[in-house]
């Protein structure tokens, strides 16, 4: 599916917007057109509304964020195919994708509020879908 699209587009908000910076940083230096967008607010370019073959890869430790799902969903309506990499196969936004990577790691939370969950599984996630997108 990533060696036949047009762009890929990433996106997440926090850590996981980080990881997306990182994830089209690695997509790109195999040579795959490849943004990120952590301002999921952000009007994309008409130009990208108007190709055909998009690929929305979507970072969420929780698959819940309610921006990110929106943005899914919103995408997938615009025709766009909808990768997710999630911490939890059955939350919403692994449902509204059409391919989920989910890593399923026991969720860390510290001070009630910040997820120090870790990421390492996404990087290999990420790295292993960037060195084999143009084989």
């Amino acid at each position: 599916m990533i060696s036949n699209a047009e762009n890929v587009l990433f996106f997440g908000i926090g850590t996981s917007g980080i990881l997306a910076q990182y994830g089209a940083r690695q997509f790109s230096n195999f040579g795959v057109n490849s943004v990120y967008n952590i301002d999921l607010f952000y009007p994309l370019p008409q130009k990208i509304h108007n190709d055909t073959n998009q690929i929305a890869i979507m970072l969420s430790v929780s698959g819940e964020t309610p921006e990110i799902v929106n943005r899914a969903i919103s995408l997938k309506a615009e025709g766009f195919h909808v990768i997710s990499i999630t911490n939890n196969n059955y939350s919403t936004l692994a449902k509204v994708s059409e391919l989920n990577f989910s890593y399923n790691i026991k969720p860390e939370i510290i001070k009630e509020t910040l997820n120090i969950t870790t990421q390492i599984p996404v990087i290999f996630i990420l790295e292993s879908l960037a060195r084999n997108a143009k084989d």
